[in-house]
């Protein structure tokens, strides 16, 4: 963990840029904990378009879990995050942090706005989030206001 200009970073290791399979993801999180909006043979899944041209990190890589002081809307979140020179995350990012902060999903939703899954023409969100079982991936509506106990995981630019 480093500290920065008031912001907690965490440092990840990158081993691989492909997407993580839905298989996999089971192995991690258990079958009940893994909305199946990330199957990818049965939804399509992206990644956000400001995303599109930026090349796939491999090696370590500084995440930052911001909270804002007041409820956002995911189009406020997006341009906090490139006014103060953040990207959104991939999804082998966003697993590197579930793997390496594991205590972090356990007491809050963390949502990953670069990872987008299609619901019935809307677009979902992943959401990482804990329950009884353990931690989940869970999805949400990306277009929406989320609470100010909810926070964002991005990476630095």
């Amino acid at each position: 963990m480093i500290f920065v200009n008031d912001l907690y970073h965490y440092r990840v290791h990158i081993e691989s840029a492909t997407r993580p399979l839905y298989a996999e993801l089971i192995k991690k999180y258990g079958k009940e904990n893994v909305n199946e909006l990330w199957d990818e043979s049965k939804h399509e899944q992206y990644i956000h378009e400001s995303l599109r041209d930026v090349a796939a990190p491999i090696g370590m890589v500084t995440l930052l879990l911001k909270e804002f002081d007041h409820s956002a809307s995911t189009n406020q979140a997006i341009q906090w995050a490139h006014a103060c020179n953040y990207r959104l995350t991939f999804p082998w990012e966003r697993e590197a942090f579930s793997r390496s902060y594991p205590e972090f999903q356990r007491n809050r939703l963390i949502a990953d706005l670069g990872s987008l899954a299609h619901e019935r023409n809307e677009r979902i969100t992943a959401i990482l989030t804990s329950g009884a079982s353990g931690p989940i991936l869970g999805g949400g509506h990306y277009d929406r206001m989320w609470n100010v106990s909810d926070h964002f995981l991005f990476a630095s630019a």
